[in-house]
């Protein structure tokens, strides 16, 4: 097991983490099998003393609450305070019977879409976590989402208001609906593109049509045997969303590395071309190596190299860790955004929008006058659309002013 940090860094104030101590057990629970030397270093780290309340709150926070406690209780129950084990174990409890329930209800409904000749294809949710984990008990998940072709958008929505499920947000622009059902258990999301964010879209064009083709499947609620996305085009999916959120969760770095371990055999080949197609091969490197760093996942060689070949991804992983285990996650500014986007792009035309949204927001935040352009110039209320004018003056009055006291120095 690396240090928290993994291979990118050694441990810094400049990140701005909280507890070491408590941040190496949760990674190294933060998987579903364990070596003899990561048991023995989870005893350790216990036995030294550890804050659980950390503990807990960042298992909550990053979705790992299942692997954490299916973890310590496999490796040492009795040295862990009877009320944290407790109410790790509650929250595990809770989450199974749910998924195990939401697991029937998504047969329920694809079977209902099949009945109208609507191929409709889960993603993540209870089939991810049967298709890696091995155990749709070991996942947390919210809502279910089904991909459906472009042309059955419509239709596969009408499936679900017959199904007892009210249409909620929707948008045409992405393609996506969300419906609730009318109890308030469940929330399903229809769409018709793998990746919703609004440039990752436009990129993206893993086509339905192209996937059909690919697709595997998975065993659910019990032996109902349902469709999945292809071992490569899934690890695609999951570090593109990933990278699209930043990786601000370390489950969804841990469904990579679990994807690594699982039993089905990844064609390398295939998938680091099918990257390089779409445009997403530092994405699908990134969330490689962040697997490999933060959760020992072993990687074969060709990607090793791969990732050894752009330097960029060192500073990429670094900056994710930065934020993923800040201390008081703070909100990430457009500006950094914009850069993380564009640094994790290979292709300049996938990185312009973004340079374009950044240039639109730096010249929108520049020209907004602070209250440094009211102090330097009075204006009465009716007035104050003058300081979009003042506030140019004022700064280029300042720029004059520094460059001839450097001249008079001088």
């Amino acid at each position: 097991m690396t240090s928290v940090i993994g291979s990118v860094t050694a441990p810094s104030p400049a990140h701005d983490a909280v507890h070491y101590r408590e941040l190496e057990l949760l990674l190294l629970c933060a998987r579903t099998a364990l070596t003899e030397s990561e048991v023995t270093q989870i005893r350790a780290l216990v036995e030294q003393g550890i804050d659980w309340t950390t503990v807990v709150e960042q298992a909550a926070l990053h979705g790992v609450n299942p692997l954490l406690y299916v973890s310590l209780r496999h490796t040492c129950p009795n040295l862990v305070p009877r009320e944290f084990m407790e109410q790790i174990q509650g929250r595990f409890a809770i989450n199974a019977l749910r998924n195990l329930r939401r697991s029937g209800e998504l047969v329920r409904l694809l079977a209902a879409c099949t009945a109208q000749g609507i191929l409709a294809v889960p993603i993540k949710g209870p089939v991810l976590a049967a298709q890696v984990y091995g155990d749709v008990a070991l996942r947390e998940f919210v809502d279910l989402d089904l991909l459906v072709h472009p042309s059955d958008l419509d239709r596969a929505g009408s499936v679900l208001r017959d199904q007892g499920y009210t249409q909620g947000a929707s948008s045409r622009a992405a393609e996506e609906i969300t419906f609730t059902r009318e109890d308030g258990r469940d929330m399903v999301e229809i769409h018709a593109h793998l990746v919703a964010h609004w440039q990752l879209r436009r990129s993206f064009a893993l086509e339905f049509d192209a996937l059909r083709p690919r697709l595997a499947s998975v065993t659910l609620a019990g032996n109902r045997s349902v469709p999945t996305l292809s071992p490569e085009d899934l690890l695609l999916v999951l570090c593109v969303h990933g990278c699209s959120h930043h990786w601000s969760r370390l489950s969804w770095i841990a469904d990579v590395a679990e994807m690594l371990r699982a039993p089905s055999r990844i064609d390398w080949k295939v998938l680091l071309t099918r990257a390089r197609e779409l445009g997403c091969e530092r994405m699908v490197l990134l969330g490689l190596r962040l697997a490999s760093d933060l959760l020992d996942a072993e990687l074969p060689i060709e990607v090793r190299e791969r990732i050894h070949m752009c330097p960029t991804l060192s500073r990429l992983a670094e900056q994710v860790i930065g934020w993923l285990f800040s201390e008081y996650h703070h909100a990430i500014g457009l500006s950094e955004e914009a850069a993380f986007f564009v640094a994790s792009r290979e292709r300049w035309r996938d990185r312009l929008p973004y340079l374009d949204l950044f240039a639109r927001a730096w010249l929108k935040a520049a020209l907004k006058p602070t209250q440094k352009d009211r102090d330097w110039v009075s204006l009465p209320d009716s007035l104050a659309i003058g300081y979009f004018f003042i506030r140019p003056l004022r700064i280029a009055y300042g720029y004059i002013a520094e460059l001839a006291k450097r001249v008079e120095s001088g």
